[in-house]
This record gives structure tokens, sequence and C-alpha cells, in this order.
């Protein structure tokens, strides 16, 4: 993200050879999240109108708004990560509450089906939106086989510290990895 406005910056392999995409003020721009064919990311981040932050879809290279994958007034969202075969994204998000604002301590991590050639603006939201648990999440990843999500949380930890837990992607019980 530019300080100077709305941007994404693409690397090539080695980190080097920067070159910015401008996205349309419709598109937040934080953390990406590559679909696996490489056409667009998932970005993340709060529009100026906005109750909350949304999920939108960004085509490469172009920095086309593709349509927002949430809505701010169904859920508030954080950071996103596309599955491995492209065909669920899980992110961290929270419910919206009249008076509230976003924040990241609130979090559990959620799943929505993901198709993105039915991705339009103004698309209704996906109705299989589900909680992976109800405990505090957040920063979800994929296992290579989609199998498995990771994230961080403060649940059971000493002093609100963070600890990295493991989870089937389909729920169940969450196990913690590190201190």
């Amino acid at each position: 993200v530019s300080s100077g406005g709305a941007h994404l910056w693409l690397v090539d392999s080695a980190g080097a050879a920067p070159s910015s995409i401008t996205t349309p003020a419709t598109v937040p721009v934080g953390y990406p999240s590559w679909l696996p064919d490489g056409s667009a990311v998932t970005t993340n981040g709060q529009l100026n109108s906005a109750s909350g932050p949304i999920i939108a879809l960004v085509g490469i290279p172009d920095g086309t708004d593709l349509g927002h994958l949430t809505s701010d007034s169904v859920i508030w969202t954080g950071e996103s990560a596309v599955s491995r075969d492209g065909s669920v994204v899980a992110f961290a998000g929270q419910l919206p509450e009249p008076g509230n604002s976003y924040s990241d301590t609130n979090n559990q991590v959620w799943i929505e089906d993901f198709n993105p050639p039915n991705v339009a603006p103004g698309q209704a939201f996906d109705p299989n939106l589900h909680q992976l648990d109800g405990l505090q999440g957040r920063t979800p990843d994929w296992s290579p086989n989609d199998r498995f999500l990771i994230f961080e949380s403060t649940r059971g930890c000493v002093n609100g510290h963070y600890a990295i837990f493991i989870e089937a992607s389909s729920g169940g019980r969450a196990i913690r990895v590190t201190d």
C-alpha cells in the first residue's frame, strides 16, 4: 500500500523491479492474497463511507475492481486467504455491531465459497458463510492440500499474547502449535 494513495505493488520473484498498480477508489488495497491462476488478488480494507472493512477482488495486472466479496452490512473483515484450489476464501472477521468499530481482537476465522467467474459488483453475499469455530482468531492461511487452516489467536494464552493454531478446515478443535 502506498501512503500517497491506493496502489498495489508487484515485484519479480527476486523481490526486485517493483511496479505500481493503480486501483479505483472502490478497491481497498490491504492484505492481498493471490488467486491460484495469478489473474487477481483479494484485498481488504475500509472504504470511506463504509461502517467496516470489506474484501474486494482486484484484477492483475490492471487493478480493475472485479467486485466485493463481502458487505460491511453483513460482516467486517480482516486479512483474507484464498484456498490453494481457489474454491473458498478464509478471513478474519466479525459481525458488525451498531455503535462499535472494527477491532482485530474481536475477530474469528470465517470461510465463504468463492467462485471468481460469478463475482460482480453488487453481488449478493455468499449464503455459505460460516465460522471455522466461534473462538478468537485472525490471519488465516491454508495448508498445501486445503485440509487445514493455520491462524493466530489469543485463546488460552497468558497476558493476551498470540500463539499459532492449526484446525481442520471442515471445523473441529484447534490445536495450539506454538507458545
